[in-house]
């Protein structure tokens, strides 16, 4: 063959192997990788929203437990709902320290239950550390549940019992006798409830209140 047509045929194939995506240099070939782009999308973003209701509204009911009497349990409820975009923890908070601390008082007298569902989130049959036992006194504020996704619809029920040791009528001299039993019937303890982003605490630094 001659020269003229050795070189012909090189510079065809070095032509080729170029279209390929091969790199030619000089006498020797060097590989290159393949590679294709797609483009033209772009990031977005949206807020979410934490926003509640309370029976279906945006006040929290009252709750009253009228003529109880020793050894009885009471309870009240209302239903709490997520109706924001985003999932969120829910607490209860109770607004006075000072009722708070009124009815720590109460001691063994009283027994409270919390529960959000089927969830018991709180209970104590002993309020205050003057009375032997395991001492676990109303906080002023408690989480009910964590994670609650959009849309999510639960019951929260608070029940009160005075105390079991108590199960004979009381008369109202011996009421008179005991100022805690006595104040029962005079206990008002304000209360809301708070949805905030998951693992963030009401008033928690940081956040932008009152936002959804």
């Amino acid at each position: 063959m001659q020269k003229s047509t050795k070189a012909k045929l090189a510079a065809g194939a070095a032509a080729t192997l170029v279209a390929a995506g091969l790199a030619v240099s000089g006498s020797s070939l060097t590989s290159a990788y393949f590679s294709h782009t797609a483009s033209g999308g772009q990031v977005t973003a949206s807020h979410g929203s934490i926003e509640l209701t309370v029976n279906g509204g945006t006040k929290t009911p009252e709750i009253g437990f009228k003529n109880i009497l020793p050894g009885e349990t009471r309870t009240g409820s209302f239903k709490v709902k997520n109706v924001g975009r985003s999932a969120q923890d829910l607490w209860l908070q109770f607004t006075d320290q000072k009722t708070v601390d009124h009815i720590n008082t109460l001691g063994r007298y009283a027994a409270i239950e919390i529960k959000y569902g089927e969830k018991t989130v709180f209970y104590s049959n002993n309020l205050n550390d003057k009375y032997p036992g395991v001492l676990t006194p109303l906080p002023k504020e408690l989480k009910l549940a964590e994670n609650v996704a959009p849309g999510t619809e639960e019951t929260v029920t608070f029940s009160f019992e005075v105390a079991s040791a108590f199960k004979t009528q009381v008369s109202d001299a011996l009421m008179e006798m005991i100022p805690e039993l006595a104040d029962i019937a005079k206990m008002k303890l304000p209360y809301s409830v708070t949805a905030t982003q998951p693992g963030i605490a009401p008033g928690a630094e940081g956040g932008f209140a009152g936002q959804k």
